[in-house]
Order: structure tokens, then C-alpha cells, then sequence
């Protein structure tokens, strides 16, 4: 099985960058004074993120293109991974907004003002949400004469506890993810799944739904407490649907892949123990080259280099006598 570094972000990302999802998802659960005035047909995904390297496994990020009455805008969807509120995120939100708006402003053309912002917070942790949603909530007391003073903003949160049954719509996907969002950390994870894979039968086959069944799986078995391969082939089992032997064929594939990466892993670290001992600096190099070999049936090219290491070694020897 693929290991994830940060699994909540991998499957964010492939998820709600389908534009079909994130299309549906704006309809569905944005305000509806906003869906008024924006136009979710027009939406575009943008490939650019704005958060810091030391900061992608407490955050992910996508930004939207949308049409705000015939004008370029865009919604800007922060999804926070911890179990508990990050207490700076008015201040991670506005350092965002300005990076976009000076990308946007090297791009504009003369005299073009620069486009609205929707940022929005989605928080899926365990801890309930206690932070304010503008920033006079964390600045002290601004007397009255000195609040023009303040950038003030508000972000529009999506908080998936605040969410019954009855709040999560939308098409199928759309469905999947929020409730994945909403259980993925809660004792009942493993019965949730089980009516995730039933509603897998409502997708029309496809290489996208494959792809996205996939993603679902590497994602519950990466972020999911105490979920292995095994629980996954008895929850296919125990529903027996007419799907379940296409679903069963992909997750005893990424199971194959899992153990296919275990052992080249295996190999290759085994590999650079002897190398070191061995060969020592020469052997050591040799190794940042066989480590560029994505695939285990390479070992010919593997034990051909093992065997110039040996040229090079006895050379070397007879050179220093």
C-alpha cells in the first residue's frame, strides 16, 4: 500500500480539484447570499498554492477562479488537518490573500484593479471550533475613531461537526468527501465506510470514478485509525453489491503495490548498508544513482553496477600500491 507523508492533503487535492466536485460543492455549501452573485459554471482550478513548506502538514489549499457578477474573483479554500483550531488562521488567511494579490497584480494589466477574494476555512478536527472568524476578534480593544485603521475581513467557515446527516447533499462525490471529512477521527469511522461503499454503486463506471475509489481507499487506510487491508476486504465482502469484485480487484492491487514498494524499499536500503561498508565514498555514490531505479526488476543494472564498484576498488588498490 502507497504510503502518504500527509494523506489529508493528498486527498483534498484530488478530490476538490475535479472541477465537477468543487463546482458542486460551491453550489452546494456556500451561503446563499454569495450564490446569488457568483456564478459556479465559470469555476477554474488554479494550480497555485501559497502555504509555507513547514506549514503543508497543518494546511492545504486550492484557489477557485469564479465569476462575481461578470468579474473575475476567486474563492480562496484553506482546509485546516489538525484535531483542534489553529488559533493564527485570520493571520495565515490575510498572509495568503496578499501573496495571491501580488501575483495578481505582476499579471493585471494597466489601470486593472485587482479581484475579490472569498476565503473560505474548511475544519475537520475533533476539538470544536472556538476562534473568531474576523480579525478585531483577536486584536485588544479598538476604540471607535481608530477601527479604519483595521484590514478588517471575514472568512466563511465550514466546520464538518456542525453537519447532520440531513446537511451533507450534493452529488455522490461531493457526499463521499464530506463525510470522510466529517468521520475520518471518530469512533464509528469503520461502519461510516461501509455506507461509502454502498453509495460507490451509484457512480456510473469510469476511469475517473476508479481513480477517485482509489484515492478513497489509499486515504482511509493512511488517515484512518486502526484501518487495514483486511477490514477493508471484509467491508466489501459483507456488502456484496454488484460492484464489489471491481472495488476488491483495485484495493488487492494497491495492497500488490504496497508490498511491491515494501520490498524495493527492503532491497535498496539492504543494498546501501553493504555499499557503505564496503565501498565506503565510492560505494556511497553508486548508491545515489541506484536509487533513481523505480522498479525492482532493474537488478540486473543494480548488480552491473555492483560489479564496476569492484573494478574501481581494485584499481584504486593498485593505484596506492
Amino acid at each position: 500500500m502507497e504510503e502518504i507523508t500527509n494523506p489529508h492533503d493528498k486527498f483534498f487535492k484530488q478530490v476538490m480539484t475535479d472541477k465537477e466536485v468543487a463546482k458542486d460543492f460551491v453550489k452546494n455549501y456556500l451561503p446563499k447570499d454569495i450564490l446569488e452573485i457568483i456564478d459556479p459554471e465559470t469555476i477554474q482550478i488554479s494550480k497555485d498554492s501559497f502555504i509555507e513548506p513547514e506549514l503543508k502538514e497543518t494546511f492545504s489549499d486550492i484557489l477557485y477562479e469564479i465569476n462575481v457578477k461578470n468579474n473575475p474573483a476567486y474563492i480562496y479554500f484553506l482546509i485546516e488537518h489538525k484535531s483542534f483550531p489553529y488559533p493564527n488562521i485570520i493571520l495565515q488567511l490575510l498572509k495568503y490573500m496578499t501573496k495571491i494579490w501580488e501575483l495578481k497584480s505582476s499579471q493585471k494589466k494597466k489601470n486593472e484593479k485587482l479581484p475579490l477574494i472569498i476565503p473560505l476555512v474548511f475544519y475537520h478536527g475533533k476539538q470544536k471550533w472556538n476562534i473568531g472568524l474576523k480579525i478585531s476578534d483577536i486584536l485588544q480593544e479598538i476604540p471607535p475613531v481608530l477601527e479604519k485603521f483595521v484590514p478588517e475581513f471575514e472568512y466563511f467557515l465550514i466546520d464538518t461537526s456542525k453537519y447532520e446527516e440531513k446537511d451533507i447533499v450534493g452529488q455522490v462525490r461531493t457526499r463521499i468527501f464530506m463525510e470522510i471529512m466529517k468521520n475520518i477521527s471518530l469512533g464509528n469511522f469503520p461502519e461510516k465506510v461501509k455506507e461509502l461503499f454502498l453509495l460507490f454503486e451509484k457512480l456510473e463506471k469510469s476511469a475517473t470514478i476508479t481513480d477517485f475509489f482509489r484515492t478513497f481507499i489509499l486515504y482511509i487506510m493512511n488517515a484512518g485509525e486502526d484501518f487495514t487491508f483486511e477490514s477493508v476486504k471484509k467491508i466489501i465482502k459483507d456488502i456484496s453489491y454488484e460492484r464489489s469484485e471491481e472495488m476488491m480487484t483495485i484495493a488487492e492491487r494497491l495492497r500488490y503495490e504496497g508490498m511491491h514498494q515494501g520490498m524495493q524499499k527492503g532491497l535498496l536500503e539492504g543494498i546501501e548498508v553493504i555499499l557503505d561498508i564496503k565501498f565506503g565514498q565510492i560505494g556511497l555514490k553508486l548508491m545515489n544513482r541506484i536509487k533513481k531505479f523505480t522498479d525492482i526488476e532493474k537488478l540486473e543494472e543494480i548488480k552491473d553496477l555492483l560489479r564496476k564498484a569492484q573494478r574501481i576498488e581494485e584499481i584504486e588498490k593498485k593505484l596506492a600500491n
